[in-house]
């Protein structure tokens, strides 16, 4: 499957010069210049069933002639007369509580700073979401880290070559360390959540399975392991990285680790973080990974 960044910019020139860093990074670039069109593109997803596709949506701020989102089903939503358009579809359309696309990261482009009348809402949304504001045009570098940050999972060859090379046979078709990695990883990461108490089936979620039956877990032990492809070494990777922000941020102590993922957020629809592990996507698992990078700046 083809991995989109979605882009919003009236001005194509404008969004040129960010075009070959999200290229770079084996993803697709995908540009509108009306949020209507970003719609349609996010609304075909979704009745594909495809909207974990998209790794991001890059926004920029300001479009004069957009003083509100009535194109999208949105006519109440102001963008303080074409100053705050990115943010209007971001608060508004994309972190909905029930859009498909409340967890995916969001980078905010703007050329003269964030209005004031809006500023508490944006550092609110900040904190409790992936999102993050760049200056237009010297941000380069910064759209290169928020690339980098959000493309992790696909920037190595070695997985790249898995996803396209792997076909009837995985064992066969990859090299043996690996294979040996994804083995070494699936029993580290179940010994993590051993410790940070997740049961059979919260385990077996963090895996992408859904477990029936407690016993199955040594079943679903084997399968993870026999997998060997590019979804179960992301989600190795996003959970080893999980446990190792949540012991910095607690002094390797267990026990705030297991509070923190079991508390309910409004911000999360009066979910927890291990609500949205449960739900066996592999971006709600990078969107837990992203409420722990935030907390940790």
């Amino acid at each position: 499957m083809i991995s989109h960044v979605v882009c919003l910019d009236n001005n194509p020139k404008s969004i040129a010069k960010y075009i070959p860093i999200i290229e770079r990074h084996s993803l697709q670039p995908e540009v509108f210049t009306r949020p209507l069109q970003l719609g349609n593109f996010c609304d075909d997803l979704k009745n594909k069933h495809e909207q974990h596709s998209v790794k991001a949506f890059v926004l920029d701020m300001h479009d004069l002639k957009i003083h509100d989102l009535t194109e999208i089903n949105l006519p109440k939503v102001s963008t303080l007369k074409g100053l705050a358009v990115g943010f209007a579809v971001a608060e508004q359309y994309l972190r909905k509580p029930d859009s498909v696309f409340r967890t995916t990261p969001i980078a905010l482009l703007t050329g003269y700073g964030i209005p004031r009348q809006i500023a508490g809402r944006v550092e609110k949304l900040k904190k409790t979401n992936h999102l993050e504001i760049l200056e237009k045009p010297t941000g380069l570098d910064q759209f290169e880290r928020f690339i980098e940050k959000i493309s992790r999972p696909l920037k190595k060859n070695k997985r790249q070559k898995i996803a396209e090379e792997t076909v009837s046979d995985p064992i066969q078709s990859v090299d043996e360390d690996f294979v040996l990695d994804i083995r070494e990883g699936v029993d580290i990461v179940i010994k993590m959540l051993d410790e940070l108490h997740f049961s059979g089936s919260e385990k077996a979620a963090a895996l992408g399975y859904d477990l029936k039956n407690a016993a199955d877990l040594r079943a679903v032990m084997r399968r993870a392991k026999a997998r060997v492809d590019v979804d179960i070494a992301d989600r190795i990777d996003a959970l080893i990285e999980i446990k190792s922000k949540l012991d910095a941020l607690s002094n390797d102590d267990p026990n705030p680790q297991r509070k923190w993922l079991r508390k309910r957020e409004p911000f999360l629809g009066n979910k927890s973080p291990i609500d949205l592990i449960k739900s066996r996507h592999l971006g709600e698992l990078v969107h837990v990974l992203a409420l722990i990078e935030n907390a940790t700046g």
